[in-house]
């Protein structure tokens, strides 16, 4: 069975989005990788066996180029090369994340293009459609996005997200001494590496 792992390499890219028109066509790239994701039936099982097989050179290879924030970890699987990078986000427990995660609670959008893939938890997610005539929001759909989601998010796409009750990934990993608590909303993201947008922050006077 194939999977979008097949044939990636932490310090070079995945093949599987790597003939995608990101340089060219962000809105075809992305849901290119959207449906490279939707494609692999068993993501989180794929995800976990290739960490397992990484060598320890790839591995600290991730760990070099990965973060932790107040609200999550980013873990940089691969990328780079001009074009896009695949990063695993595993989010805090909700009560941490709310309180540190300001970003996702307020109304934003994107310096980037990308398509994401649930591998655990859910998130609560309302969509809002920019009027082009004076500039403000209006609201969309609201909807829960749950685990085995695909979804794709533009730099005109705008959101306002709260993390839900998760499931567990059954894995952990360690950045310095934190570590990831094995229940955490996880989030599997192919993410154009361009930032060619600002990202903008709505007031709630424009939520009309």
């Amino acid at each position: 069975m194939s999977s979008v792992f097949d044939g990636a390499e932490p310090d070079n890219e995945f093949p599987a989005f790597a003939n995608l028109p990101w340089q060219t066509d962000l809105t075809s790239a992305v849901e290119g990788a959207a449906a490279g994701l939707a494609a692999d039936n068993n993501l989180r099982e794929h995800l976990l066996d290739w960490l397992s097989r990484q060598p320890r050179s790839s591995m600290a290879y991730i760990l070099d180029r990965s973060q932790e924030r107040p609200s999550h970890y980013k873990w940089c699987l691969a990328g780079g090369r001009d074009r896009f990078y695949v990063w695993l986000h595993q989010y805090k427990e909700p009560a941490e994340y709310a309180s540190a995660n300001r970003w996702a609670a307020s109304i934003h959008n994107h310096r980037y293009g990308f398509a994401s893939a649930i591998i655990s938890g859910a998130l609560h997610t309302s969509w809002y459609s920019a009027k082009a005539s004076d500039a403000t929001l209006q609201p969309g759909s609201t909807e829960v996005i749950s685990e085995g989601t695909v979804y794709q998010v533009l730099p005109t796409t705008f959101t306002q997200s709260r993390q839900l009750p998760t499931s567990p990934l059954r894995s952990s990993f360690r950045v310095g001494t934190s570590a990831v608590r094995a229940r955490s909303l996880t989030l599997l993201e192919v993410v154009h590496y361009r930032s060619v947008h600002l990202t903008k922050y709505s007031p709630s006077s424009s939520q009309s």
